[in-house]
C-alpha cells in the first residue's frame, strides 16, 4: 500500500481517512465562536458592526426637498443642477437657470465644487464605512458635508482623500449611514448638528 492510496482514503486503504505527520502531532484544537455585539438592540435598524458608531446618516432625497422644496429634481440635470448648489452653498433660486446646463457641464461644475470641500474643515475622519440600510438612524449631516460624504465614498468606503466621483447621483440613493471605529473622536459641530 502506498502513502497515496493511504493519502486519498481508497479502497486499498479501508479505515483510513488521513495521513499524518507525526513528526508534529497536534496538540490542541482551537474552536472559535464569534461574538457579536449590538449597541442598541431595542431599536428596530440600530445593530452596528461590534467596534463601530453611527458619524452621520445621510439622506440626499430629504436634503433636496428640504433645500429645494415643490421643485423637481427627477431628471439627471435636475438632481446635478441641485447637488451643485448645495456643494457650492448657493441659494435654490438658481436651479431652474443651472439645470438648462448641458449634464456633462453640470458634471464638470458638481465635480469641481465637490473638489473644493475639503473633508478635514467639515470635521469628517480620514475614512469611514457607508452602509445604505433604510431609514436607520444617526446624527443628521450638514448639507455640504453630506455632498463630500457621497462624493468620496467607493465600494462602501469614504475616503477623505479619494478624488470626488458622481457614480450613482443622477438617480435617488437609498439612506447612508456612515460608520467610523468607536476610538475615533467625536466630529466637529458641523457634522453633528446638521445646518440646513
Amino acid at each position: 500500500m502506498d502513502a497515496l492510496a493511504l493519502w486519498h482514503g481508497d479502497a486499498a486503504a479501508p479505515g483510513v481517512r488521513a495521513l499524518h505527520n507525526m513528526s508534529a502531532p497536534p496538540a490542541m484544537r482551537i474552536s472559535i465562536r464569534p461574538l457579536t455585539v449590538y449597541s442598541s438592540p431595542a431599536r428596530a435598524g440600530s445593530r452596528l458592526p461590534p467596534g463601530y458608531r453611527c458619524l452621520a446618516r445621510v439622506d440626499l432625497e430629504a436634503l433636496l426637498a428640504q433645500r429645494f422644496p415643490g421643485r423637481p429634481r427627477n431628471g439627471a440635470c435636475q438632481r446635478f443642477a441641485a447637488l451643485t448648489l448645495l456643494a457650492r452653498g448657493e441659494p435654490a433660486e438658481g436651479l431652474e437657470r443651472l439645470a438648462r446646463e448641458r449634464r456633462e457641464t453640470l458634471e464638470d461644475g458638481l465635480r469641481e465644487a465637490a473638489a473644493r470641500l475639503d473633508p478635514q474643515t467639515l470635521g469628517l475622519p480620514a475614512f469611514a464605512l457607508a452602509r445604505g440600510e433604510g431609514a436607520g438612524y444617526g446624527p443628521p449631516v450638514d448639507p455640504v458635508a453630506a455632498i463630500a460624504l457621497l462624493t468620496r465614498t467607493a465600494g462602501a468606503v469614504f475616503v477623505a482623500g479619494r478624488s470626488p466621483r458622481l457614480a450613482g447621483l443622477e438617480r435617488p440613493l437609498p439612506v447612508q449611514r456612515y460608520l467610523i471605529p468607536t476610538g475615533t473622536p467625536a466630529p466637529v459641530q458641523a457634522v453633528r448638528e446638521g445646518r440646513p
